[in-house]
């Protein structure tokens, strides 16, 4: 199956030293900020799928993998691993060109946001989705480099943070998406533990990584009014078709609105309490809003 065009739409690089706890200088750490598990929403328009990550800036050296898949659970006539997938986004050095990895240009401060989303939502029958996630290192010094090479698909938690999360979809009986109404804590998915750098044999800097990896912190990313705020922000942002500028939005979008279409790109208007840097992901190339 052809992987559907990614739609992420900005990265947020936050300065708020305040709503995060003290991290491990030797640990990368994934957390969920939304959807929640086990949760049932309203399908709106823009839909967020939004991560934090913390020291992002020890794995930048290393090519991170990172990427999403939304799959529709409830559709017949489907074998478990042919469901639809309705929305994707992210990076991956198995994508045609090799150097769109996410860990281009300067690393960002920690934490930052991963704001992505999809415009599919409203426009699905479906009610029961999977979200698959998954993080990781391309360069490794941990394990067998043609490994990594010829079968990095092949899960291996030392530079690999992947999961599922299961939601449901209701017109009637969803809550509207609230990014902070599922606590103050973003839920930790896992950590990468990189204890040296070196050089594997075709002179690629790798990491060597703590095995078994480290446990993630929990609570170590804050969901306070400014991350909310932020996260609406860019869902209004890529309501460039509608005259409203308020989100969440329920009505008048089936077959008649769509997202920005940004291929490689990060695009979004920023409160001015935010302190944040939008890059050309793959480029390093800061993007300017006009």
């Amino acid at each position: 199956m052809a992987r559907p065009k990614l739609h992420l739409i900005a990265l947020i690089f936050f300065s708020i030293i305040s709503t995060i706890l003290a991290q491990n200088d030797t640990k990368v750490q994934l957390d969920l900020v939304f959807p929640k598990n086990n949760s049932v929403y309203k399908p709106v328009f823009p839909f967020p799928v939004v991560f934090a990550v913390h020291n992002a800036a020890l794995s930048w050296p290393y090519r991170v993998l990172f990427w999403w898949d939304l799959i529709a659970m409830d559709i017949d006539g489907h074998e478990p691993l042919l469901l639809p997938i309705i929305a994707s986004g992210g990076y991956d050095p198995h994508w045609p060109l090799d150097s769109r990895t996410f860990s281009r240009g300067a690393a960002p401060p920690s934490p930052f946001l991963l704001i992505n989303s999809t415009s599919q939502m409203v426009n699905t029958t479906s009610q029961s989705f999977m979200l698959q996630y998954r993080f990781g290192l391309w360069n490794n010094c941990s394990v067998i480099r043609k490994e990594m090479k010829d079968n990095y698909a092949s899960k291996n938690s030392i530079y690999d943070i992947s999961g599922e999360v299961y939601f449901n979809v209701s017109r009637e009986h969803g809550d509207t998406p609230n990014i902070s109404s599922g606590g103050k804590c973003a839920t930790p998915l896992g950590a990468i533990g990189i204890l040296n750098r070196t050089a594997d044999e075709e002179g690629w800097a790798c990491p060597d990584l703590q095995s078994p990896p480290p446990k993630p912190d929990s609570c170590a990313f804050i969901v306070n009014d400014s991350v909310a705020n932020a996260v609406a922000t860019a869902m209004v942002s890529e309501m460039e078709c509608m005259q409203k500028e308020t989100w969440p939005n329920f009505t008048g979008i089936v077959g008649k609105c769509f997202g920005k279409e940004m291929v490689g790109g990060a695009s979004m208007i920023l409160p001015a309490t935010i302190t944040a840097l939008i890059i050309l992901l793959g480029l390093g190339i800061p993007l300017v809003i006009s």
